[in-house]
């Protein structure tokens, strides 16, 4: 079975049940279909391990879904308590996240400070222009670095506050014995060709960084002829 006659299928059947979020859970479906296809598989071949679009469809018919409820008193406290610290937890997750931006671009300015020999506020140690254009490298290269960190970093926070949500959601039409939305990952779903450029921009950073910094030092040396070059050029005077 295609992917169109699928969800072809399954929405049609859900529209037969009056099923409520309909979009949303048609959404799931595609985006399960691409992530897969990325992978390698065929729509067929998907299709076969979501099974039946309409025994899927029947999970959702809320005249057929009866469930035991349970005392929904005590859930909801449980479940306005954990939103206070998840919450709690993942504002700090983001301030974490602002910061390790804020890191990498402090790195860029810098690494241009040194390539094009402008101290600002006289916060660049002292030191001949090659030694400095090679260790604007580095943290040119910590930079970007640092960046994929943080775009990693903010995919993950978002990933996890969706995945949050949908739990929340979750728990509340279960304690109204209604039918729940399929769980979501807590880890950033990227493409294949997403996570492969990220794979490689990440390995090229790190080669520069280690290579520019073991450059930087012997030119520093060699320059001074001492292997704590750093005393030559007062930086701790």
């Amino acid at each position: 079975m295609k992917q169109k006659e699928f969800i072809d299928s399954l929405k049609k059947k859900l529209e037969e049940f009056q099923v409520s979020d309909i979009n949303e859970i048609i959404d799931e479906y595609n985006a399960h279909y691409a992530f897969k296809l990325n992978d390698g598989y065929s729509e067929e071949e998907i299709s076969v391990h979501l099974g039946d679009p309409v025994k899927i469809a029947n999970e959702y018919n809320i005249e057929g879904y009866k469930q035991k409820s349970p005392k929904k008193a005590p859930v909801l406290i449980g479940l306005f308590t954990l939103d206070f610290f998840v919450y709690l937890l993942l504002l700090i997750f983001g301030l974490w996240v602002i910061s390790f931006g804020v890191l990498s671009t402090a790195s860029m300015v810098v690494s241009f400070s040194l390539f094009f020999d402008a101290n600002i506020y006289g916060l660049i140690p002292n030191m001949p222009y090659w030694c400095g254009a090679i260790f604007g490298v580095s943290l040119f290269s910590f930079g970007v670095l640092s960046y994929i960190g943080t775009y990693y970093s903010y995919e993950y926070l978002c990933q996890l506050n969706k995945a949050y949500v949908r739990m929340h959601k979750n728990t509340i039409a279960y304690i109204h014995n209604r039918p729940q939305l399929p769980s979501l990952p807590t880890h950033p779903m990227f493409t294949k060709k997403t996570s492969r450029r990220l794979r490689s921009i990440f390995l090229l950073s790190l080669n520069a960084f280690a290579v520019s910094i073991v450059l930087g030092y012997i030119t520093c040396a060699v320059i001074t002829k001492s292997f704590e070059f750093w005393h030559v050029f007062g930086w701790f005077m």
